[in-house]
């Protein structure tokens, strides 16, 4: 319970724990890009209250513009205090999305760049939501600059729901501070199934490596909780 705060204290960064819920052979989405549901109802009443913990919750465009989930927990006492942050380089959430137009929006911010049209950012201010400006680091939002801000507002706690390209970004510049991988037991096999995390990938030498930390059931599916094993 006292990580967060003590990395926060400590670094004035947040911890960051990035959230997957994926098939047995990594995949979030199928062959025609449907996500929805991978993963057993017991699984989603579980990110729900992992939500009620987190200060942030934090997802990438194609998931905010594919899924137009709402991003609350439900339970209106954590609500008050959830910030929904959009990583959107271009500013192509649409107007018309849940997290625009619920009673929430004051707390909902859009993490950006310059490629946002001005129409855009006035568009989301108008809405009620939070627009931020950001530096470009390899044609996406620089993900340092955006994890320091949230750190520096005194948020201490980040929930990453994905998805891949966000996963990816994060894991490549050394952000994740947790893993927590909800496994369904459903395989998708290639072709244009999306996987977990995007990008180039790494060698067998350069890949990231994690510590298993604990392993539970959770309906249907299994729940591994890892962190980087070098740190």
């Amino acid at each position: 319970l006292i990580m967060p705060f003590q990395k926060w204290i400590t670094t004035c960064m947040p911890y960051i724990s990035l959230k997957i819920a994926e098939t047995m052979d990594g995949n979030i989405a199928d062959k025609n890009g449907l996500s929805k549901w991978i993963t057993s109802e017991n699984s989603r009443r579980r990110v729900l209250q992992m939500r009620q913990k987190a200060d942030v919750v934090l997802v990438g465009r194609v998931t905010a513009c594919k899924d137009d989930p709402s991003l609350l927990s439900k339970c209106a006492r954590s609500d008050r205090r959830l910030f929904r942050v959009i990583v959107d380089s271009r500013g192509s959430l649409p107007l018309s999305s849940k997290v625009l137009n619920d009673s929430s929006v004051s707390r909902t911010i859009i993490a950006t760049t310059r490629m946002c049209s001005t129409r855009k950012r006035a568009g989301y201010i108008a809405k009620g939501a939070s627009v931020w400006i950001l530096p470009l680091r390899c044609g996406m939002v620089s993900l340092t600059h955006l994890v320091k801000k949230i750190g520096n507002m005194g948020m201490i706690h980040v929930l990453c729901e994905g998805g891949g390209e966000l996963a990816g970004g994060l894991i490549r510049a050394g952000l994740v501070d947790e893993y927590l991988f909800f496994v369904a037991p459903r395989i998708f096999g290639g072709g244009n199934a999306v996987r977990s995390v995007a990008g180039k990938g790494w060698s067998l030498n350069t890949a990231p490596c994690l510590e298993f930390i604990n392993c539970e059931r959770a309906g249907d599916d299994i729940l591994i909780r890892a962190v980087p094993k070098c740190r």
